[in-house]
């Protein structure tokens, strides 16, 4: 998994990034400020499902991404949060 923060793109932006053998898991684009802050990519190989985290997030106050892994044996959410 990777996590970026501090990204300061766009929501299209982020839309079109790529990363080789990763997928775009889950991303916090801010739309009334400047400089988005968080998003996660998970390997192609790891099966997730996004969690829905943005009904929560405040701009410039707690901005959450995060995904949900579904391994063999466990299933594991991976949050990330930018304050």
């Amino acid at each position: 998994m990777i996590y970026i923060t501090e990204h300061h793109l766009k929501d299209f932006e982020m839309n079109m990034m790529t990363i080789e053998y990763y997928k775009l898991g889950d991303k916090f684009c801010r739309r009334q400020y400047e400089n988005s802050v968080a998003c996660v990519f998970v390997h192609e190989s790891l099966e997730f499902d996004c969690v829905s985290t943005h009904h929560t997030c405040k701009e410039k106050d707690l901005e959450i991404c995060a995904v949900k892994l579904h391994l063999p044996k466990i299933k594991i959410v991976i949050i990330t949060i930018c304050r």
